[in-house]
């Protein structure tokens, strides 16, 4: 019983480890379900779709490119720029003063400018 055991192991060993023609095929080394942390490549954010696919001993995984409108850093799409005057209320114009001889006055509406 227990040749017969190590016998099936063995038969088990071969299919597992060889192909058709008996070669023995590559494996990868390492878990090609453990997605890689996305990269940058210039202003794109490469990430990886889904589990990975072990070929010819590397693995493989269907690649996904975002094009960053603010540019990309440390494998994530950078964030647009914070507007200054986001979030100012122009309401409350400042009081009116003399130029030589020439009154101002500002509208009561303003704008924010950077």
């Amino acid at each position: 019983m227990l040749k017969r055991l190590a016998l099936l192991c063995s038969a088990l060993f071969l299919l597992t480890a060889c192909g058709d023609e008996g070669e023995s095929t590559v494996t990868c080394a390492e878990d090609c379900t453990r997605i890689p942390d996305p990269v940058c490549d210039g202003s794109v954010q490469v990430s990886a779709l889904g589990g990975g696919q072990c070929v010819e001993g590397t693995c493989q995984w269907v690649p996904i490119r975002t094009d960053c409108a603010f540019g990309c850093e440390a494998g994530a799409c950078s964030a647009p720029p914070v507007d200054p005057c986001e979030g100012v209320t122009c309401n409350a114009p400042p009081a009116p003063r003399c130029n030589a001889t020439v009154a101002v006055v500002a509208d009561v509406a303003g704008t924010c400018t950077d």
